[in-house]
């Protein structure tokens, strides 16, 4: 019994270490921040008006690889319902219920706009 105590313990105990692995960026309900990039706050806006919601996002990392970035989001997005769009030589797309997700990448700066086109 004592074993099994000790067990659930450690069990539940390592939960809050592997929550803690996937971040969020601020300002979107479900979209994961990619490990090595940060959010800058000051930069952001969000809005809701009648014909939809607009959110826009900084995100800055040392050297932001346009490509390392659309595989990461390629690979996240489709599991929470988003469905790739377009690519462009700086951004990529993704859409969900009526809302487009633009990435656009240039030099260490992502910028993630949600929109309804």
């Amino acid at each position: 019994m004592k074993m099994l105590t000790i067990f659930l313990f450690l069990f539940f105990a390592s939960f809050p270490a592997m929550a803690g692995k996937t971040a969020f960026v601020a300002g979107f309900e479900d979209l994961p921040l990619m490990p090595g990039m940060v959010q800058t706050n000051e930069d952001s806006v969000s809005f809701d008006a009648p014909s939809g919601r607009f959110v826009e996002v900084l995100l800055e990392t040392e050297k932001a690889d346009r490509r390392a970035v659309e595989t990461f989001y390629e690979k996240a997005l489709p599991q929470l319902g988003w469905e790739k769009k377009k690519t462009g030589s700086k951004t990529f797309s993704f859409m969900r219920e009526g809302e487009m997700l633009v990435f656009t990448v240039d030099g260490n700066t992502v910028r993630i706009e949600l929109k309804t086109p």
